[in-house]
């Protein structure tokens, strides 16, 4: 009789257990979008504008592609410029470079609620559809769904993090990976539409700006192949920037 009120005992305290730690998932996912928006909100007020300066080199089937990148931020507003240097290899294309310069630029600009980006490749501003917009990587918080679940806790190159899983229909990615101290994101995991599994994983944050943090590689992968690295070599926070760069010129 008394053993079995022991295993009954173990059996309740099991599901008690279970029960507790499912609440502090539900809990802890709430409270760190909450604690994740306070501390962008203080960056906000001492951070005005933001000049970000890096590069990017990427490999994709077999073609080898360098880039350079640069972001403005003012506010909510944000212009970035991407200049892809054509290696050899791609100017061998003819049906696809005919006509074209040697480097090819792509400039993307947010006013604060919309956005469009332009190619050099057909020389044309295309407004981005509001379900296709991307959310900066320390404001994860603004588009986590209320059908976003907690998994549970894993670790991102040697940093411990929250597992947050985001439905396919409400979401821009499937997974992202929470630092635990800091609340930035430190991976994203998502399906493109050939299915492909494509994972960024952001690494070197630095601070630029009391406990603010930004990171200064980022290492993009398709099917677990690295595809794209992207370097920041320099910040400059609060500079005088124009009004007019966070305009498409759409004329």
């Amino acid at each position: 009789m008394k053993r079995r009120i022991k295993v009954i005992m173990f059996y309740v305290l099991i599901m008690c257990i279970v029960c507790i730690s499912e609440s502090i998932y539900a809990i802890t996912l709430r409270e760190l979008a909450i604690q994740a928006e306070a501390k962008h909100n203080k960056f906000k007020k001492e951070v005005k504008s933001m000049i970000i300066v890096g590069e990017i080199n990427s490999k994709e089937s077999g073609r080898a592609v360098r880039g350079k990148l640069k972001l403005w931020r003012k506010g909510e507003k944000t212009r970035q410029e991407e200049v892809i240097i054509q290696m050899p290899d791609m100017l061998n294309m003819p049906e696809f470079t005919k006509g074209m310069k040697k480097d090819m630029e792509v400039i993307t600009i947010c006013d604060g609620k919309n956005e469009w980006v332009y190619s050099s490749f057909i020389n044309k501003w295309m407004k981005i559809k509001e379900e296709e917009q991307k959310i900066e990587n320390n404001q994860w918080f603004e588009d986590i769904p209320r059908e976003a679940k907690l998994l549970g806790t894993d670790n991102v190159k040697k940093n411990s993090a929250y597992v947050i899983e985001v439905p396919k229909s409400t979401g821009i990615y499937s997974k992202i990976w929470i630092d635990k101290k800091n609340f930035v994101v430190l991976k994203e995991e998502e399906k493109d539409l050939e299915g492909n599994i494509v994972t960024s994983v952001n690494l070197d944050y630095r601070r630029v700006k009391g406990n603010y943090e930004i990171p200064y590689k980022t290492k993009e992968y398709k099917n677990g192949q690295l595809i794209s690295t992207m370097i920041i070599k320099s910040v400059k926070i609060n500079k005088k920037i124009s009004d007019s760069l966070f305009k498409p010129n759409t004329k």
